[in-house]
């Protein structure tokens, strides 16, 4: 899998994006979710990014499922999960970091991201827990999202530079975070950009289509070349093997 590296750390460029899924009181059969984990693990996807909010922790568990059921060693693997926002006071953030790991079948997470900023909550709360299970071995790394320069540059300052990612929704149509790429690189953080093909818009837009038929390449093709071009990591999500190979493919060449 290709990485891309700041400093002396790196992540790789594609990650599967595992949202998209329902509670198993809704949705009898997850098979076909967790079957697309083992699917793009053997593909040689290795950056995987769930949350406990997807499907209410049924993400979480059927991820730990499939890399209980991988032959890739869980060391090989950059595992990625994010506390919703109403649980960044001190006693949930406990709670939920632990019920993470027990879903994810794991003892360490080694990105452990803010999902959303939470003002009713302080933040030095929430970053003294934080801090806490970097000391502990629990995490290995914070990653923030959906958050504006001044929180990122709080939060990071404040854990001496253990924020590893950060997460804003970037695609070829909607670049209206653009400028952060170059104000986390600058800080040694990695931006992540989540909704590449925008839920699917990307392929119906004219102007893509148009350009794509010109140079023999799909509107998916041309969105994701545009944000490869940016040297940040991509998260996709699919339950298409036949899709995951060639987003692969196209983001590891």
């Amino acid at each position: 899998m290709k990485k891309i590296k700041l400093g002396n750390k790196e992540l790789p460029v594609l990650g599967l994006g595992l949202s998209g899924i329902l509670p198993r009181v809704i949705q009898k059969n997850n098979t076909p979710f967790k079957e697309s984990i083992v699917n793009a693990l053997s593909i040689g996807y290795r950056f995987l990014d769930t949350a406990e909010i997807y499907g209410f922790g049924e993400s979480e568990k059927l991820t730990g499922e499939a890399l209980y059921q991988s032959e890739v060693p869980r060391e090989k693997i950059t595992l990625s999960t994010k506390v919703w926002f109403i649980n960044l006071s001190r006693k949930r953030l406990q709670k939920s970091c632990e019920m993470s790991l027990r879903r994810l079948k794991t003892d360490y997470i080694d990105i452990y991201s803010i999902h959303w900023p939470n003002p009713l909550i302080s933040l030095d709360e929430t970053i003294e827990v934080l801090d806490r299970f970097i000391s502990s071995g629990k995490i290995r790394y914070v990653g923030i999202c959906n958050a504006k320069t001044e929180y990122i540059n709080k939060v990071n300052q404040s854990l001496l530079g253990k924020v590893l990612t950060v997460q804003f929704p970037l695609n070829y149509i909607d670049r209206k975070e653009e400028d952060k790429i170059i104000f986390l690189k600058e800080r040694n953080i990695f931006p992540v950009a989540y909704s590449p093909l925008k839920s699917g818009m990307i392929q119906k837009n004219k102007m893509l289509k148009k350009l794509g038929v010109e140079i023999n390449r799909s509107p998916e093709e041309i969105a994701l070349q545009w944000l490869k071009e940016k040297e940040i990591s991509i998260l996709i999500r699919s339950l298409s093997r036949k899709h995951l190979i060639d987003n692969f493919k196209l983001l590891n060449g």
